[in-house]
């Protein structure tokens, strides 16, 4: 009978945020419905002081340039949510804008990738209710399963930055913040 109680108070504690998640993961669900078919898809599971996040990013295009992507994010007491359009001036950039929802409201992000030959450079960033954030990646292909580089993440900090293809699926990731961050992401 403890091990129930224990269960329920753990239960009510964490209400706001379970109601929250859910939310998250509906939106998340329903954007991901709407753009079926995809071209891009990408589960990618973090690892960082004790804490998992989990981001599921979905992109299809829609005509020539244009395309629509879906991203959302999860953590244990917070996640985000939000759909928008790509734009491609060139096969070597590209520039996405979207909105949607987080923990606590409102939610708009996006980035801008470049890239050429061996080099590519990513800047994320999203602005919301809890307030900005940005993650930039900028790494070199040493060898078509390795890259390295370097990353710096609102919160985290600044390091090296490494990638490990161990398949054209599966990618190990490692950001070497002060308190370092594992990344496996999975495309299908």
């Amino acid at each position: 009978m403890a091990g129930k109680l224990e269960n329920e108070r753990r239960w009510l504690i964490n209400a706001p945020a379970q109601e929250n998640t859910l939310k998250t993961l509906i939106i998340t669900a329903i954007v991901a419905a709407s753009i079926n078919a995809a071209s891009a898809s990408m589960v990618e599971l973090d690892y960082r002081d004790g804490n998992v996040q989990t981001q599921i990013c979905i992109e299809k295009p829609i005509k020539g340039t244009v395309g629509g992507f879906a991203y959302s994010c999860q953590k244990e007491t917070w996640g985000e949510a939000y759909a928008g359009l790509t734009y491609c001036p060139t096969p070597n950039v590209q520039v996405a804008l979207g909105a949607g929802q987080e923990t606590g409201g409102n939610r708009v992000g996006g980035w801008v990738w470049a890239g050429k030959g061996k080099i590519s450079a990513i800047h994320f960033f999203e602005d919301g209710a809890s307030g900005p954030w940005a993650k930039t990646v900028v790494k070199y292909a040493i060898t078509p399963k390795l890259s390295l580089g370097y990353v710096e993440k609102d919160f985290a900090g600044e390091g090296v930055y490494a990638e490990i293809k161990a398949s054209k699926d599966i990618t190990f990731k490692f950001s070497g913040f002060k308190k370092p961050e594992l990344g496996l992401a999975f495309k299908f």
